[in-house]
């Protein structure tokens, strides 16, 4: 929930206006904007700021709504130059959810442009099909650091909360209650091929699509990711003919460590695939996965067709190292006459699938005739050096003898 609107202006038109807002934001040394809660004032001052050199802007404790385009599809004038925001305790700046607000992201960064966010909440971004970045849009070359941000309400094909084609970093950052359209890519965060992203000691929850095809509700991945001590949880895509990844999708590069990604949820028609994350050649032959010392919990699967549901908790085709982990508890299950398949671990394709020292317990294959509770090899290789797979039903590994080492 954002905090209590402050006053709201129209976006500025006039020079004589934003002259006059400008007078009001009382500068001070060193490119310092001290900026009132004033939306009109805000706008004046981000315009200020692209051209003044590194700045800082600094916001009033209340919530800036906007009613109308900056600029283009932008909230708020794009970010050119080096700039930035601080909030201070319960600062937000949000679109209006008024009937008949036009549709518009809240900021994009533009390329060679850098952004630092402090203590901020972005609200309520939206944008037409197909377009990226729902509350936040990070072009290439460009880049964003977010520190203590909550980006929530957002809606967009691509990154509904985030969508990165250049470089970001998201430090206690908190990605909550996005909605993906559009057959969406990323609902909560969305990196692009080339684009670089880091998320430290965050929060990516509560995301969610309308469509029936979705690719990576909670995270996306085409590029290069990085994600360490993070909860990725309760994130739900309603399933479809090709219907991937609830918690995480990777076609890139991507390592999770300290992280525990639970409780996400792919259910729907058509055969769908990974519950908690899904790790795929699909964009890139060369895609890889490493995950060390994480917990994939209680994700869910759940195919409502004749198709199979196959990985509560992992589905791959790449190339998949997992250390000191858990995939514990989750399922992965058919109610429409297809079977369940791998509910913790679905391997197929080329997939090689590593897991060491590893604990694959207490996981789930439900539905028609089920098979590999644990681990179900469809094709490619899994192998188990020093983990423990057991306790998982109906079977800890499927087909029997498919995976050196494993059991019952």
């Amino acid at each position: 929930m954002v905090p209590r609107s402050g006053p709201t202006l129209a976006v500025l038109t006039a020079v004589g206006t934003l002259a006059l807002l400008l007078g009001s934001i009382q500068p001070a040394a060193g490119s310092t904007f001290n900026v009132p809660c004033n939306t009109g004032a805000l706008v004046a001052a981000i315009t200020a700021a692209n051209g003044a050199g590194p700045s800082t802007i600094n916001l009033a404790p209340c919530t800036y709504t906007l009613t109308a385009a900056a600029v283009g599809v932008d909230g708020l004038p794009p970010i050119t130059g080096n700039i930035t925001i601080n909030g201070s305790g319960g600062t937000a700046i949000a679109r209006s959810t008024a009937d008949g607000t036009p549709l518009f992201r809240i900021l994009e960064v533009q390329g060679s442009a850098s952004l630092t966010l402090n203590s901020i909440t972005l609200a309520n971004g939206k944008i037409a099909c197909c377009d990226k970045g729902g509350d936040v849009l990070v072009d290439q070359n460009g880049t964003l650091s977010a520190n203590s941000v909550t980006v929530t309400g957002g809606s967009a094909a691509y990154g509904a909360g985030v969508a990165n084609l250049g470089s970001i970093t998201l430090t206690s950052t908190k990605v909550t209650t996005n909605m993906g359209t559009n057959n969406p890519y990323g609902i909560g965060v969305w990196t692009g091929t080339g684009a670089t992203t880091s998320i430290i000691a965050g929060l990516i929850s509560g995301n969610e699509s309308t469509d029936n095809n979705a690719w990576g509700g909670g995270v996306s991945n085409d590029g290069t990711t990085s994600i360490t001590s993070t909860t990725i949880s309760n994130n739900t895509l309603p399933g479809g003919s090709d219907s991937e990844g609830a918690g995480v999708w990777n076609s890139g590069t991507m390592s999770i460590t300290s992280t525990l990604i639970k409780a996400n949820t792919n259910t729907g028609p058509g055969g769908v695939s990974g519950g908690g994350v899904y790790n795929s050649v699909y964009d890139s032959p060369t895609a890889s996965m490493t995950v060390v010392s994480s917990q994939i919990l209680d994700n869910t699967l759940t195919s409502t067709d004749a198709g199979n549901g196959a990985g509560g908790g992992v589905w791959n085709n790449a190339q998949l190292s997992v250390r000191s982990s858990t995939i514990k508890g989750n399922t992965a299950a058919s109610t429409g006459g297809g079977e369940g398949q791998g509910g913790g671990l679905f391997n197929t394709g080329g997939g090689t699938a590593t897991l060491t020292s590893d604990a694959v317990t207490d996981n789930h294959a439900a539905g028609g005739t089920p098979h590999g509770g644990g681990i179900f090899v469809d094709s490619g290789t899994v192998t188990i050096p020093s983990s423990s797979v057991k306790g998982n039903s109906p079977d800890n590994c499927f087909p029997p003898g498919s995976v050196p080492g494993c059991t019952g």
